[in-house]
């Protein structure tokens, strides 16, 4: 029963001393995190481009009809040229974004 035991352990050490174990270090991929991102981010902005136009257009409807609704005084306090030129301008600086990324190349460094 020794011998067996000894056998074993002499085995069991001759293996342990071949396997040869180096320490893993985890490295960031940064290609892959950046090809991953815009997959996921080039969906989501190609649908944001074509929503927001449609949901100011239908908020400016909803703002139109609104103001139709008011008093002839709350209609010259708040004209309704002030509140449709607010939405077009944030419209136009939302939609703005690719192209002021692409402008300082914050695009290009994501892709």
């Amino acid at each position: 029963m020794n011998k067996i035991k000894s056998t074993i352990l002499i085995g069991t050490m001759y293996l342990a001393s071949t396997i040869h174990v180096e320490a893993a270090t985890p490295k960031f991929n940064e290609a892959q995190a950046k090809s991953t991102l815009m997959e996921w981010l080039t969906p989501i902005m190609n649908i944001a481009l074509w929503v927001i136009p449609v949901a100011a257009i239908a908020r400016i409807g909803i703002a139109g009809i609104s103001w139709l609704q008011k008093d002839e005084q709350e209609r010259e306090q708040n004209p309704f040229h002030r509140t449709l030129i607010n939405y077009i301008k944030w419209t136009v600086i939302i939609e703005m974004i690719p192209l002021i990324f692409t402008i300082f190349g914050l695009a290009n460094s994501l892709g």
